[in-house]
């Protein structure tokens, strides 16, 4: 959500109000988790009535009145065919409050098409029409009580893609095309847990038709358990090309870090926008020279963490080149369509528009 609200604040909610903040139980794996979600509110003139939005439920794939988390939903799925009773189905997620009604209902409701439902026990794989497999992997902290003690608990979320998908895709609304999601929550000092998610990760591959040509890229924040999780996959994919690279919000938070302006200090609000701009016009030789002339004036911590941005920079540059192929394609789609394209590979795009001078 933190990504969501930072790409679309204005766009995506353009015109609402936030009226208030309701609460809701969601079921999951790990058990019932209570979550307030704020109610936007906007007036339509041409149906004269009020539209209701919950950015949060759209998020995680409730719809109205639904209360159950779609990973659990899409772990109850995968039994279907397999000849288990709702009984025994139950006992694979212990920690949930679910009936065998609920489970009955869910597989009655069940479309096959519209969901990307694929037993691992046949050859049916999610096809990827460019051969390049997104992943984008985020972590956030998040304070719980349990048995009346304060936790730290980590919640680790993974989604997979094959790319943008143009029909469902609107202006204000991106759509990713065959999109899967994991997630593990973890006790923050258990470091064992990672396994478990990387496991996730791997089943959730499983569906998708990787061949040798297939390219794996990685999306992410640079945190050092999701480098973990770049090392596991590149280890189990050996055969392909696997890249791992930040994204657009967190590489932007780099420079925001880099050239605080908390106590209205002009000039790094300036050198902050001045990043912005050689970032989001695909300048990134300008960008690396700004950067680099800027490392004698900094010291220790500070220093290291802007040589490590500049890494970063050299290594997007590098898989840019690497997907140009598709990049191009992708480019000469949306222009012809006209589509809003609003993610990490705006970068990516004005990089090549300047390599290869598209027109």
């Amino acid at each position: 959500m933190r990504y969501l609200n930072y790409i679309n604040k204005d766009k995506y909610l353009q015109g609402y109000k936030v009226i208030s903040k309701l609460p809701k139980t969601i079921k999951t794996e790990y058990g019932n988790i209570p979550i307030k979600r704020r109610l936007y509110v906007k007036y339509d003139e041409e149906k004269k009535e009020n539209i209701n939005r919950y950015p949060l439920d759209e998020e995680l794939g409730l719809k109205k009145y639904e209360r159950i988390e779609i990973n659990l939903k899409n772990k109850y799925m995968s039994f279907i065919g397999d000849g288990k009773r709702y009984k025994d189905i139950l006992h694979t997620t212990e920690n949930t409050n679910i009936s065998e009604r609920t489970i009955s209902n869910i597989f009655k409701n069940a479309d096959l098409e519209e969901t990307d439902y694929i037993s691992n026990k046949n050859n049916n794989k999610i096809k990827i029409p460019n051969n390049i497999l997104y992943i984008q992997i985020d972590g956030a902290f998040e304070p719980m009580w349990e048995n009346k003690k304060r936790v730290e608990n980590k919640i680790f979320l993974a989604t997979m893609h094959v790319g943008v998908d143009e029909e469902k895709s609107t202006k204000t609304r991106i759509k990713m095309k065959k999109k899967k999601g994991v997630f593990q929550m973890m006790n923050k000092n258990d470091k064992s847990n990672i396994y478990n998610f990387i496991d996730k990760i791997f089943k959730s591959m499983d569906t998708y038709d990787i061949n040798e040509d297939t390219k794996i890229l990685i999306l992410s924040d640079g945190e050092k358990q999701i480098k973990k999780i770049y090392k596991a996959i590149k280890a189990k994919y050996k055969n392909n090309t696997v890249s791992y690279s930040l994204d657009r919000f967190h590489l932007v938070k780099r420079f925001k870090d880099l050239f605080s302006y908390r106590n209205r200090n002009k000039i790094h609000r300036l050198k902050y926008k001045l990043s912005k701009i050689y970032f989001f016009t695909g300048n990134h030789e300008a960008l690396l020279d700004f950067l680099i002339c800027h490392l004698p004036y900094f010291i220790d911590s500070k220093k290291k963490f802007l040589l490590e941005t500049i890494d970063i920079i050299k290594i997007i540059y590098k898989i840019t080149l690497s997907y140009s192929f598709v990049i191009i394609n992708c480019i000469k789609v949306i222009k012809n369509k006209n589509v809003y394209f609003s993610n990490v590979f705006i970068f990516y795009f004005n990089i090549i528009f300047q390599k290869f001078q598209i027109i």
